[in-house]
């Protein structure tokens, strides 16, 4: 990807600033790892107090303390879910995966592109799938018949031997555009990537040998790295770990990390094309619907570029709003609902919240 810093090739400069960058890493870690230590003393202490009945009956607040505690240390933590645009551009910093321990073939992947006058930002889009190796991938651009010179691009990339397929036709609509494009396609694993979204480096392969590993996981997803217009990176999203029941009150899976079996595509019936904003959440809940195994990976697995022109931003107050409603199927003012929800979004942030500071101290878990 044009955009990102290439380690490999990179200059004298570039290499002294990626290890500043990873020194100054070192130094936060350290420094969280201390406070954790201390908070974590201070709950087990609260934890082993609240046992006796006394403490329950005088001081109820007592028993909510290690969690006011770690609420109050949670919101200490920049990296916010929701934030856009958490600090100043920089160079992407990318994840190492871990390499797999099994062996066999690996799944084939089946990835498309819907695009509409995306012509700025589809270039990087393209050569982030095409540059990975190690898998295969069947690869397919469905055009909306775009006029900004997109067709044009993916003609010439054809021309001068890029591994893609593509169309530039009048579609229907987002929905549409990707049901089209991915029965375009062959391969076991499935998933679809915007125009203006990127994969992280390895991250193709190490999906491919995570569902090869992992037979029994049949969707996954993982964190997401926020990039400017320039592909600079702005901020990060920690994602908390699959909950069934509070995927039906919000869709917290970042859509460019989602990567799913075909055969629960098919047994979901692929993407309702009456939905325009919340098409990935409405594909979520069908793949819950018929029992598939949904996982969180703990690793950056895309990229989600940040722009004025996005859907995300666009479409939320008034598309957005009426179809998630309508996922839901309750109304706006429904005070039971709010509080469920409330609840629920308390206790899932504070599981990403904790996951990121594990991270930071090397500690990892594959399914969450």
């Amino acid at each position: 990807m044009a955009d990102t810093m290439d380690v490999s090739g990179g200059t004298e400069g570039q290499l002294d600033a990626l290890e500043k960058q990873r020194a100054d890493f070192a130094i936060e870690r350290a420094r969280y790892e201390d406070k954790i230590a201390r908070l974590e003393r201070k709950v087990n202490w609260l934890k082993r107090s609240s046992i006796e009945y006394w403490l329950h009956a005088m001081v109820r607040w007592v028993l909510l303390l290690p969690d006011r505690m770690q609420l109050r240390f949670i919101r200490m933590n920049a990296i916010q879910m929701g934030n856009l645009r958490q600090y100043a551009p920089v160079e992407p910093v990318f994840d190492v995966f871990p390499k797999s321990e099994g062996d066999g073939p690996l799944p084939t992947l089946a990835i498309a592109t819907p695009s509409y006058n995306q012509a700025r930002y589809l270039p990087a889009t393209v050569e982030s799938i095409l540059s990975q190796e190690g898998v295969e991938v069947d690869y397919f651009v469905q055009d909306g018949a775009s006029t900004d010179g997109s067709a044009a691009y993916l003609k010439d990339s054809v021309t001068q031997g890029a591994k893609l397929r593509w169309a530039s036709e009048r579609d229907a609509g987002q929905a549409d555009a990707i049901n089209r494009g991915l029965s375009q396609c062959s391969g076991q694993i499935m998933a679809w990537i915007n125009s203006d979204d990127t994969y992280a480096p390895g991250a193709l392969r190490y999906v491919a040998e995570y569902f090869r590993d992992h037979p029994d996981v049949d969707v996954l997803y993982g964190h997401r790295l926020l990039v400017d217009a320039d592909g600079k990176e702005i901020g990060r999203w920690v994602m908390p770990p699959h909950n069934d029941d509070a995927l039906t009150y919000f869709d917290y899976v970042p859509q460019e990390t989602l990567f799913w079996r075909r055969e629960v595509w098919e047994k979901s019936g692929g993407i309702d094309t009456s939905f325009q904003f919340a098409l990935d959440w409405e594909l979520l809940l069908k793949f819950r619907k018929v029992g598939a195994r949904i996982v969180r990976l703990p690793y950056f697995l895309a990229c989600f570029r940040v722009h004025e022109a996005q859907k995300t931003s666009s479409q939320l107050v008034d598309t957005g709003k009426s179809e998630m409603l309508r996922l839901r199927g309750v109304d706006a003012e429904d005070e039971a609902f709010k509080k469920r929800f409330r609840k629920t979004w308390f206790y899932e942030m504070r599981a990403a919240r904790m996951t990121w500071i594990r991270m930071k101290m090397g500690r990892r878990s594959e399914n969450g």
